[in-house]
């Protein structure tokens, strides 16, 4: 397999990931909306996996570095930074609530960053998994 795969992946939009994972944060942690002004989450996509039995979701990043949604939660873990240290903190979104995000599809080939072996480990980590070329799910990192 080469980087030309064929692999399509959905882009979330960042300023409405950004948007909902601030209100989130104050949500969950008990922030106030002054602490959380300045919400940083990485861009991330959602990449699927498609069976006969129904789609299994994961979302990753411009490294290759992501998690993915078991098929009994549909929840996807998304990891903010908050605030002038950028203290991070993890908030859950549905699968559901990703997709009305997107922005744009692009190929996973494309999306994942050219640098080294270990982005090229997990490019084709999920580009296997998405085409279920492997034996199990990706490790999350």
């Amino acid at each position: 397999m080469s980087r030309e795969e064929i692999t399509t992946i959905r882009v979330i939009d960042n300023a409405q990931l950004e948007t909902a994972a601030r209100a989130q944060v104050m949500n969950v942690y008990g922030l106030t909306e002054e602490q959380v002004r300045g919400v940083y989450c990485a861009p991330i996509a959602l990449i699927t996996q498609h069976g006969i039995n129904g789609d299994l979701h994961a979302v990753v990043g411009t490294e290759g570095v992501g998690m993915y949604a078991t098929e009994h939660s549909q929840l996807v873990e998304v990891f903010c930074g908050v605030g002038a240290m950028m203290d991070c903190y993890p908030v859950r979104f549905r699968v559901q609530v990703l997709l009305e995000m997107v922005s744009e599809e692009v190929l996973l080939a494309d999306w994942v960053r050219t640098f080294g072996s270990r982005l090229e480990s997990n490019f084709y980590q999920w580009s296997r998994w998405a085409n279920k070329q492997t034996g199990g799910e990706p490790i999350p990192r």
